[in-house]
């Protein structure tokens, strides 16, 4: 078994869901390592330019987490973060999805200057909840956590990690679907 010490926590979604700035509070309440795929890639130069964009090759980041998180199995917990987390799959490991208003989704992407075509892309994947689905697919322990405020998530997230069975997989479609429909409505996505 890769991470017989550990406990390994994943933390995926959409980019804008908060995943960053909700492992670094985890990390410190836990006293974990905190590990960031964005920042493990760049740092691994384990990526492709290709029309503007870093195309990585999973199985190639698959192999290099791997040996990385060996190195840390003396750690308690350990929490990768990051939205290609989806697409790994480590056996031990607890995932977490944060889900999020495609609204206040809408407006962090924004903020960050994201084109009205990665805007859009990002919002049908999260309305189409493809992080959460697509972990179903690499991980035995799913659990999607819609975000309101980090507070709130942390202790959902806590009380996860405890035991508890927390899965607000259906809330978060439904007001996602809302919003969806609704930014359909007035034209707000770039379709095609």
């Amino acid at each position: 078994m890769l991470f017989s010490f550990m406990q390994l926590i994943i933390i995926t979604g959409s980019p804008g869901v908060g995943k960053t700035t909700i492992a670094r509070i985890l990390s410190k309440k836990l006293k974990a390592k905190n590990l960031s795929i964005t920042n493990f890639i760049l740092k691994n130069k384990i990526f492709e330019k290709q029309k503007g964009e870093k195309v990585v090759e999973i199985k190639k980041l698959q192999k290099l987490l791997e040996k990385e998180i060996k190195k840390l199995r003396s750690e308690k917990f350990l929490i990768i973060e990051g939205h290609l987390a989806c697409e790994l799959s480590f056996s031990a490991a607890k995932v977490i999805v944060l889900r999020r208003s495609l609204k206040k989704l809408k407006k962090e992407m924004e903020k960050r200057n994201y084109s009205k075509r990665k805007i859009s892309d990002n919002l049908i994947l999260e309305a189409l909840d493809y992080f959460g689905e697509n972990s179903r697919i690499h991980y035995k322990e799913v659990y999607e956590v819609f975000v309101k405020n980090k507070k709130v998530t942390i202790n959902k997230i806590l009380r996860i990690l405890k035991g508890e069975k927390i899965d607000e997989t259906k809330i978060a479609n439904r007001i996602e679907k809302e919003e969806f429909v609704s930014m359909l409505q007035k034209n707000e996505l770039e379709l095609l």
